[in-house]
């Protein structure tokens, strides 16, 4: 099986590489989404995963069934940017989901989904984020030994439940308490008593 990853991140792309290497054909792209057809023809199955655009419709349209992207939150909450932060700070649920990609912002049908928990006063915002990302990859690999029958039974999102974040919001948030980006290091309960949101 020939798998394209389309990612511009670094640190998921070593995670998948050590995970996957020789267990199945790897192909990486962080190519602009005008740059992808050949390559997501020529693949099994297209991952997106870390990676900075939106695929546009006609894409969409041609491939809709090769097409997928794992998520860090469990869908239908924090769609969009930062899903890790906001899921503390807004208390809602969390954890990795692999859903097929349309015309929404990670508002495709869900195919696997895992819920992860985290003890706030041991954790901080990196090490829940790594915890996804693997948690993440270990979805993939079960994607990969079934495929047809999980791609099969793909579910729709509950339309009633959710939210949707845009990547500004987290720029105001941290501009307005003036926090530098070591913050991702700092230990959430202790981040959460100190800035508020919304803000107070």
């Amino acid at each position: 099986m020939k798998v394209l990853f389309l990612t511009h991140n670094k640190f998921i792309e070593e995670r998948l590489i050590s995970f996957f290497k020789g267990i199945i054909d790897l192909d990486f792209s962080g190519k602009a989404p005008d740059q992808l057809h050949e390559y997501i023809e020529n693949s099994n199955i297209t991952i997106s995963f870390g990676y900075r655009f939106i695929i546009p419709p006609t894409l969409i349209d041609e491939f809709d069934t090769k097409l997928i992207n794992l998520h860090i939150s469990l869908l239908p909450w924090n769609k969009g940017s930062d899903p890790n932060f906001w899921s503390f700070m807004l208390n809602t649920p969390k954890g990795v989901s692999l859903h097929f990609i349309d015309n929404g912002l990670d508002t495709g049908n869900i195919i696997l989904q895992e819920e992860l928990f985290f003890d706030e006063d041991k954790e901080t915002f990196q090490s829940t984020y790594t915890a996804l990302i693997n948690q993440g990859v270990e979805l993939i690999q079960r994607l990969i030994n079934d495929k047809d029958n999980l791609m099969k039974s793909a579910k729709p999102q509950p339309s009633e439940l959710g939210s949707l974040h845009k990547r500004s919001e987290i720029q105001r948030f941290l501009n307005h308490y003036n926090i530098d980006s070591e913050f991702w290091n700092q230990n959430i309960k202790e981040f959460k008593n100190m800035y508020k949101f919304p803000y107070e």
